[in-house]
């Protein structure tokens, strides 16, 4: 019996079932550890596979939440709270979310050498504050970053951000079993951390560009939602990859498992 040919509706289509996300748990449907985070620690873990960096004078409850963005088949988003407010943040300080990707899992992008290949970032987001936020790459050693400003247009309205990067052609990328990228994003920043140049690589230690940064914990009355969270190879966003909730689970065992006493 000859073997039959699967279409795909378009070309699109095709790209979209080539490419891989490199973001675990994007969708937030896994959360082991409970669903909601009062005041989480720095360098703490929320919803599986991200987690809070951070040194302020606020605190922030984080919650898997059900709040999504309209017809896009998403379950769930994780929910900043603002429990406590930090009106002035000192020049040092800064709050932040991130997900470290394994370097096995980025070896293909071959960063760290000329073939070094450009990534899509795309993710939803919602929040009260509008203004200007960062999200920049990171690798393992902290030496080498490249941060790219997006702007939150409309209050309390889900929107669609896509984010490119150019690859690294420099620095050190592992492709081991370590952390070979971290992805982060800020959402309070004091001045020390101001210093990059947008979408440029840094060879300094993490900072954004210009001297522009919404201040996320500048009131009680804030809130931020994220979801659908993806990293592609590429210079497209393809639509995110919705998977069965099995093999996300199966995903973020691999870093963090819950055991049931008997």
């Amino acid at each position: 019996m000859p073997l039959s040919k699967i279409k795909t509706n378009s070309v699109a289509d095709e790209v979209f079932e080539a490419r891989s996300n490199l973001i675990i748990n994007g969708g937030m449907t896994i959360s082991q550890r409970g669903s909601t985070f009062a005041d989480l620690g720095n360098g703490y873990y929320g919803v599986d596979r991200f987690l809070a960096f951070h040194s302020d004078d606020g605190a922030v409850t984080v919650t898997q939440d059900t709040t999504v963005p309209a017809g896009q088949g998403f379950k769930n988003s994780m929910k900043f709270d603002v429990t406590t407010a930090d009106t002035s943040i000192g020049a040092a300080q800064y709050y932040q979310f991130a997900q470290k990707i394994e370097g096995q899992n980025m070896a293909h992008l071959e960063w760290g050498t000329s073939n070094a290949k450009s990534v899509t970032l795309s993710f939803w987001i919602r929040s009260n504050l509008t203004g200007t936020y960062n999200v920049y790459f990171l690798n393992g050693a902290a030496n080498r970053y490249h941060p790219v400003n997006f702007t939150i247009d409309s209050a309390n309205q889900w929107e669609k951000k896509i984010i490119t990067a150019t690859g690294d052609t420099t620095g050190t990328w592992l492709t081991t079993n370590g952390i070979g990228m971290f992805v982060l994003w800020n959402l309070a920043l004091g001045s020390n951390h101001l210093t990059g140049t947008n979408a440029t690589w840094g060879t300094a230690g993490p900072g954004v560009s210009g001297t522009t940064q919404a201040n996320f914990l500048s009131s009680t009355s804030n809130e931020l939602y994220l979801t659908g969270v993806q990293l592609e190879e590429g210079e497209v966003a393809t639509p995110f990859q919705h998977e069965d909730t099995g093999t996300t689970l199966d995903k973020c065992k691999r870093y963090f498992q819950l055991v049931e006493p008997n």
